[in-house]
């Protein structure tokens, strides 16, 4: 299964969340944040490519919060043989 998560209209944690869960099926109790972002990849049973394009937008509005976004991401993916991400600019 492949996600492509749009990020050219995430300039805030709340919008990013949105177009995040806009995609990617998460449980209605999700938290909206990275701890629960990352349970929910590590979860993952089955092999599943997540794209996230256009972070360069998201990284100027969202400096920190993207590169925190990113590396647990890695994270994630080091810890999940299922799942793959790519950042495109």
């Amino acid at each position: 299964m492949t996600y492509t998560v749009e990020l050219k209209h995430a300039r805030t944690r709340k919008r990013l969340w949105a177009e995040i869960t806009r995609v990617i099926p998460v449980p209605y109790y999700f938290g909206n944040n990275l701890d629960a972002f990352y349970d929910i990849l590590t979860d993952l049973g089955e092999d599943t490519e997540i794209v996230f394009r256009n972070t360069d937008i998201c990284r100027k509005h969202l400096r920190v919060y993207t590169a925190r976004l990113i590396d647990m991401c890695q994270d994630a993916e080091n810890d999940n043989p299922h799942l793959k991400i790519r950042f495109e600019e």
